[in-house]
């Protein structure tokens, strides 16, 4: 008696496939609305935003990237 695996098999793929037919939008996402404008391009807010950001950032990757420096600087080569 031969065995079952390849009927499972066909089986899980038809149904992995009928399921992923539903998880597809029907139109395009990226249509732009007809009824809408778009938003106005304020620099101002954006400016302030990377400013936040990099005084964040800046110091933290100075700390994490230069650390192998300062240690150098501080022994002085007494290790």
């Amino acid at each position: 008696m031969p065995s079952s695996n390849p009927r499972i098999i066909s089986r899980t793929l038809s149904s992995i496939s009928r399921l992923s037919r539903g998880m597809v939008e029907p139109h395009p996402f990226a249509r732009n609305a007809v009824t809408t404008s778009p938003h106005a391009w304020r620099a101002g807010d954006l400016v302030k935003r990377l400013g936040k950001t990099s005084a964040a950032y800046v110091p933290f990757y100075v700390v994490l990237l230069g650390w192998p420096l300062g240690a150098k600087w501080a022994l002085n080569g007494r290790l």
